[in-house]
């Protein structure tokens, strides 16, 4: 018998007991991906009253803080935050701003692990599910047009994967079906599936 049964809440399913911090959040949540939309959406977006969620390289990017930095691989989250920018205090790096790291298994700096049962999608869908299980109540996506290439990429790169190819709008479509309008997207082949705040 499995000692911690999967968990599912908002169409997600834990392989683990539910971290301490589920539950404690509440209002809207903005979560930043690193798509090639990540600074118009911004913009379009205009001020909004609600916490923020980097998603991978977004994290060093954002030119504002943020609560919560979500990751697939959580093991460049300390590359990640040096570039981001740290303060030394008594010969000990510390981040120049906070945020509460959230990985798929125990690295550096993750505070929280969520351990899915399945691994669908990509980190931005990774990091909604865990905006979910936080507690809010609507998720904007900015920069997570699941198209294209990604803002921090230099010039001429090109993707090894196919992120739509890859990963499948599947999980979008699944994710519109069970969240009854609580997740919108600013951009892309999210934002026709799930439609704009």
């Amino acid at each position: 018998m499995n000692e911690h049964p999967e968990q599912d809440i908002c169409g997600t399913h834990l392989k683990h007991e539910m971290p301490f911090v589920a539950g404690s959040c509440s209002g809207t949540l903005v979560v930043a991906g690193a798509g090639h939309t990540l600074f118009d959406d911004i913009a379009r977006l205009g001020k909004i009253e609600a916490d923020w969620m980097a998603i991978n390289e977004a994290g060093f990017g954002l030119p504002f803080k943020f609560q919560h930095w979500a990751s697939m691989h959580p093991q460049m989250f300390q590359h990640w935050a040096l570039i981001r920018g740290y303060r030394i205090e008594n010969g000990t790096y510390v981040p120049k701003d906070k945020w509460h790291c959230h990985g798929n298994s125990k690295w550096p700096l993750v505070r929280t692990v969520w351990q899915f049962a399945d691994q669908m999608g990509s980190s931005g869908l990774y990091g909604v599910r865990i905006g979910l299980l936080l507690g809010y109540e609507r998720i904007i996506l900015v920069g997570c047009p699941y198209e294209g290439h990604r803002f921090f990429d230099p010039p001429g790169y090109e993707d090894a994967v196919n992120i739509t190819t890859n990963c499948g709008l599947e999980p979008w479509e699944t994710l519109a079906k069970i969240c009854n309008g609580r997740v919108k997207s600013m951009s892309g082949h999210t934002r026709r599936i799930l439609g704009e705040p």
